[in-house]
């Protein structure tokens, strides 16, 4: 087998997989919001680049950071909204409710090793709902730059200081976010697989 075609066979099975959670729609549209977070990550390193790499390198990062970043911004808005009405409010956000039960119970099996699945309320969800805080803290000072520094405002420094502070936000819940889905993907493909070898 091809790597192209251990890829796409990979990349089939995994939006099947996502399928369990998340219809079509919103599927296409995670995806999107990820593919473009990466982009703005390694277009901002670009941005801001070292004095070897400033003039062109610097100045078309730049443009792609604020052009995708503005599609960025529309897409958030968008999952925020599709998770809020998928999902529900207290689902993601249990613990401003007083609602910790779940959370609990799922953080003390993960500290004993133990891989759980996605539950309301539970840490799977927690994680989403802080993720997508984090996004969407991310777009809207990304938005107030982009404005202040269209307008010349005075404002537009501290802005940008506060908005590469709440990046690094997005990157750890990418980080967390992505890697206990793929973790879920993989023991998911292997408890297939197992299936279909003892038929």
């Amino acid at each position: 087998m091809s790597k192209k075609s251990f890829f796409i066979g990979q990349f089939r099975l995994l939006w099947r997989f996502l399928g369990f959670f998340q219809p079509p729609g919103m599927r296409l549209l995670h995806a999107m919001v990820a593919a473009l977070a990466i982009t703005q990550y390694l277009t901002g390193l670009g941005a801001h680049a070292g004095s070897a790499y400033k003039g062109v390198l610097s100045a078309l990062c730049t443009d792609w950071h604020i052009i995708a970043g503005l599609s960025l911004f529309a897409l958030v808005q968008a999952l925020a909204f599709s998770s809020l009405q998928h999902r529900g409010l207290r689902v993601l956000f249990p613990y401003l409710w007083g609602d910790i039960a779940r959370l609990k119970e799922d953080l003390a099996a993960t500290l004993r090793g133990k891989l759980v699945p996605p539950k309301p309320g539970g840490l799977a969800a927690c994680v989403q709902g802080l993720g997508l805080g984090a996004l969407l803290l991310a777009v809207y000072s990304g938005l107030a730059w982009f404005v202040a520094w269209l307008f010349d405002l005075p404002v537009r420094r501290p802005l940008i200081e506060l908005h590469k502070t709440l990046v690094p936000l997005v990157g750890l819940y990418a980080l967390g976010h992505g890697g206990m889905a793929l973790t879920h993907f993989v023991i998911w493909q292997r408890k297939m697989n197992n299936a279909a070898s003892r038929t």
